[in-house]
């Protein structure tokens, strides 16, 4: 993976991110920001389990709303409808430290992907994609 444009990930991250938690600004912090790189992991789930809420930028600040507020009493499990898109990969099981829960899922998987939905803009960033968008013939893409 390259090493611009993100926080690399290194040996150590978990037990640097216990030593912060030993902190007394940690100890004092109601919220935290985080960045949402792998490194970082083992601290956005330390203060959500002590009960922080955790501020965390959209990868690369690609959202207009590019800021996510993680509350540790929001559920994760709901019984409400989640609004799905054609290309969106619905549930079979979801498990937590609890219980296991078996979604019997109503809609179909998608059978792949859906290349007229995607810009020139989108496949850059995906550079996976981009590559197998040009190994095969394929509509043309909307623009951005």
């Amino acid at each position: 993976m390259p090493l611009h444009d993100r926080i690399p990930n290194f040996a150590g991250a978990e037990e640097a991110a216990r030593r912060l938690t030993d902190l007394p600004e940690w100890q004092a912090a109601r919220r935290i920001k985080c960045n949402p790189d792998a490194p970082q992991r083992a601290v956005r789930l330390a203060a959500l389990r002590q009960g922080k809420t955790v501020v965390m930028a959209v990868p690369r600040l690609r959202a207009e709303r590019c800021f996510l507020r993680l509350d540790p009493r929001e559920l994760q499990v709901v019984d409400d409808t989640i609004p799905m898109t054609a290309h969106d990969v619905p549930l079979d099981v979801v498990v937590t430290p609890d219980r296991v829960i078996r979604t019997h899922r109503r809609r179909r998987k998608p059978a792949g992907i859906f290349w007229e939905a995607l810009s020139d803009e989108q496949l850059a960033e995906m550079p996976a994609l981009a590559k197998l968008a040009r190994t095969r013939a394929r509509p043309p893409r909307r623009r951005a």
